[in-house]
């Protein structure tokens, strides 16, 4: 995963079990979001499987640092460290 990206963008991140621990992707619950704190914004997931999640970087997102977060059946990741660049 690109530590940092521009506004739509398109931004691929890696990982294991996103498809949950059944790895049942088609029925999965799934959601990035950018921020820990407001202004919180969901990213667009364009493609999903159990390794990989493609998402575009919202054109609201605030420019700056900030963290990704992963969300599979209401499970959240680690917070991810990254840049929406200018």
């Amino acid at each position: 995963m690109p530590s940092a990206a521009a506004r739509n963008a398109m931004v691929t991140l890696t990982g294991t079990r996103l498809c949950g621990a059944a790895g049942d992707c088609m029925h999965v619950g799934a959601s990035v979001q950018l921020g820990l704190e407001l202004p919180m914004v969901d990213a667009a997931i364009t493609a999903y499987s159990s390794s990989t999640a493609s998402i575009v970087v919202p054109d609201v997102a605030p420019i700056g640092k900030t963290s990704l977060v992963v969300t599979v059946n209401g499970q959240s990741s680690n917070a991810l460290g990254f840049e929406v660049t200018p």
